[in-house]
């Protein structure tokens, strides 16, 4: 059922979920104090350039749009570092299109567990001094337009400390559509305070609290006097929610 409803998701946003194509969609949601990935869909690895053959694992780094030597990727699939996969890079190491970051944080954060297919993609700028190049990771021996799937959980996690930043991000990688939606489910009202994503507002809350505060993002849980920004003005307002 998952997979059903990850490749409606995906025919949604690339108008395909089929094997011909080269799309992928990867969706990140905050399910309370769990951070939970899941991706599915198609590579097309006709137009791209095999590299090498590495050992991946499941493995987010959401870098930071103002540094442009970051390396922003994201692999999803096994929570160990231990499979085969096939590194593909766009020809003449052409930098891809779309964003350099899909976050704040410049760390690597490795999931507790994870399965499926081992598959991602890095989509930082080029820079060869540094040995950073744009691809796309799929299983060893990979047959272009099959479909893949796979997930990872990270454990008492939020986005703040993942170092997220909720939106919808989209990258093109000769002739692949990779799509990374990150958002809190709908139907899950927030709770003022809650900035762990726990279900309650309370003392473990201070610590995301505050790094949302300082980071300059926006975080309903943490807009505690409800005037559409986090800021200063809102330390009174969440002691109260706290005391309360």
């Amino acid at each position: 059922m998952r997979t059903f409803i990850l490749c409606v998701l995906a025919t949604f946003f690339s108008s395909a979920c089929q094997t011909a194509a080269g799309d992928l969609y990867i969706e990140v949601l905050q399910y309370r104090n769990d951070v939970v990935v899941t991706s599915a869909g198609t590579v097309d690895t006709t137009n791209l350039v095999l590299g090498s053959t590495e050992i991946f694992g499941g493995a987010l780094q959401p870098a930071t749009n103002a540094d442009p030597t970051a390396n922003a990727n994201l692999t999803t699939g096994s929570g160990e570092l231990n499979q085969p996969v096939d590194v593909y890079f766009n020809p003449n190491a052409e930098p891809v299109s779309g964003p350099n970051s899909f976050g704040f944080g410049t760390f690597t954060s490795l999931p507790d567990s994870g399965s499926g297919d081992v598959h991602g993609f890095a989509a930082n700028p080029l820079n060869p001094i540094l040995g950073h190049a744009p691809y796309i990771a799929v299983p060893q021996g990979y047959v272009s337009g099959d479909f893949l799937s796979s997930e990872m959980t990270f454990h008492n996690r939020s986005f703040v400390d993942l170092g997220l930043e909720e939106g919808m991000y989209t990258w093109s990688f000769a002739g692949n559509e990779v799509t990374l939606v990150i958002v809190v489910p709908l139907g899950l009202p927030p709770i003022l305070g809650d900035c762990n994503f726990d279900g309650e507002a309370n003392f473990l809350d201070i610590t995301p609290f505050i790094q949302t505060l300082t980071s300059g993002h926006f975080l309903i849980e943490a807009d505690c006097n409800v005037d559409g920004e986090v800021n200063f003005f809102d330390i009174a307002a969440f002691v109260e929610i706290l005391g309360g």
